[in-house]
């Protein structure tokens, strides 16, 4: 694969349902500067994590305090699970962006469903 620069083409939101809830994804699409049907994305989920901040919540002997809440939402990377090859994250032959995102979308409902 040639050393392509690519431009941030869109960034979008999918929502789709999974176990009875609404799950939202970021992509970021992506096009080669030099080749114009060479894209690659980037995609992320939203996810909710608790986290708890050990100095503030340990007791004197170790024991969890539970002083410090917090729920944070967190986007994560989901590009290599989604990936069936290395194409989405290195650049792939599609004919326009919207090939692109309909793989994409495929690739979400295959592996969250």
């Amino acid at each position: 694969m040639k050393n392509d620069l690519f431009k941030l083409l869109s960034t979008y939101e999918y929502l789709h349902f999974y176990n009875d809830a609404e799950v939202p994804f970021r992509i970021e699409t992506f096009r080669s500067i030099e080749r114009h049907n060479i894209y690659r994305a980037r995609v992320w989920v939203l996810n909710s994590y608790n986290l708890y901040p050990s100095l503030n919540n340990s007791g004197a002997s170790g024991e969890d305090l539970h002083k410090v809440h917090s729920a944070d939402q967190i986007n994560q990377d989901i590009t290599t699970l989604l990936a069936d090859d290395t194409g989405i994250l290195i650049g792939k032959h599609f004919e326009n962006e919207e090939e692109l995102l309909n793989y994409i979308k495929l690739q979400i409902i295959k592996h969250y469903s």
